[in-house]
């Protein structure tokens, strides 16, 4: 039976943290695998060593960096070939640095955006501005009106006399009649 082809993580690339994804493609006619991860080349020093059924992935929890930093890892369908690839295990903090770089850039991006948004969308225009003070003078105009106009109706009304309901004169009309 022929060995599987290993999709990830392939030899050099980076594996950040402690956990990792083995993948693999199916080998035709395959009832089942055998994964194993070790801190060696040469497989001596087992870190994983995993009788599987008809998977083509496998998750791997806890592991720390083996010679050199790197973790060696090897799938075989049973009874056929294995096929073996390497990978640099990145401790945490190198994985936070190199995450948390990514994501402050990405994050400090989002927040900028944000920002800008809620000004864009809170921000008044002028004619807007206008339109809120114009509003906020009539209801003043309005409140001030109903103020006066209970206050008004409230005292009795003055006893009716024909001569203090005539209209007033304007006093300069009538000297100018004179000359």
């Amino acid at each position: 039976m022929d060995a599987p082809v290993l999709l990830a993580p392939s030899t050099d690339t980076p594996v950040y943290g402690s956990d990792v994804t083995l993948r693999w493609k199916t080998v035709e006619g395959a009832r089942g695998y055998r994964v194993q991860v070790a801190a060696d080349e040469a497989f001596e020093t087992l870190v994983v060593d995993s009788r599987l059924g008809p998977v083509t992935a496998l998750h791997v929890r806890a592991l720390a960096p083996g010679d050199g930093g790197r973790l060696y890892w090897r799938v075989a369908a049973k009874g056929g070939d294995y096929a073996t690839a390497s990978f640099p295990l990145e401790r945490e903090a190198a994985a936070t640095r190199a995450g948390n770089s990514k994501a402050v850039l990405l994050g400090g991006l989002v927040l900028t955006l944000v920002a800008a948004l809620l000004a864009f969308v809170l921000t008044p225009t002028a004619t807007e501005t206008a339109r809120r003070q114009a509003v906020a003078d009539s209801l003043a105009a309005d409140s001030s009106s109903t103020a006066a106009a209970p206050a008004a109706s409230s005292a009795p009304a003055p006893a009716s006399d024909s001569t203090a309901a005539a209209a007033p004169t304007d006093s300069s009309a009538s000297d100018s009649t004179a000359l």
